[in-house]
């Protein structure tokens, strides 16, 4: 075999190993790995924070991008996002939705910052605080 062919084969089976892992991603052992944590401003200003913790193999995909493999990141930030907005619609805690403040995709962690279109009511303060 010459050269680019095993290349191409070691592309393929590495690809078909991450995307393995980012299908395991998706699942309830992420969900499990990620925080979201609410704040009520005194001016009823509603913000969060949402932080999801890398599984094992997504961290190799950040490895092999330093060697120029480019990993699959609109997957993964698109599987993010979804959590983020299961998690906000599950909560009620943005009932007319959000605006993102800040996001940090880095090799330790995923996090998205976020403020609510609304703002707080009596009952969210009772609700949400220090959650």
């Amino acid at each position: 075999m010459d050269k680019m062919v095993i290349q191409k084969c070691f592309a393929l089976i590495t690809l078909a190993t991450l995307l393995g892992g980012c299908a395991s991603f998706g699942g309830s052992s992420a969900e499990e790995s990620a925080t979201f944590t609410t704040r009520i401003t005194e001016d009823g200003t509603k913000l969060f924070d949402y932080i999801v913790y890398p599984s094992p193999k997504l961290t190799n995909a950040y490895q092999l991008e330093e060697k120029g493999w480019k990993a699959p990141w609109n997957h993964i930030n698109h599987l993010i996002y979804t959590m983020l907005d299961n998690k906000v619609a599950m909560t009620g805690y943005c009932r007319d939705g959000f605006i993102e403040l800040s996001s940090n995709f880095s090799e330790e962690l995923y996090q998205v910052r976020g403020e609510c279109y609304e703002a707080a009511t009596a009952e969210d303060r009772t609700y949400f605080t220090a959650s």
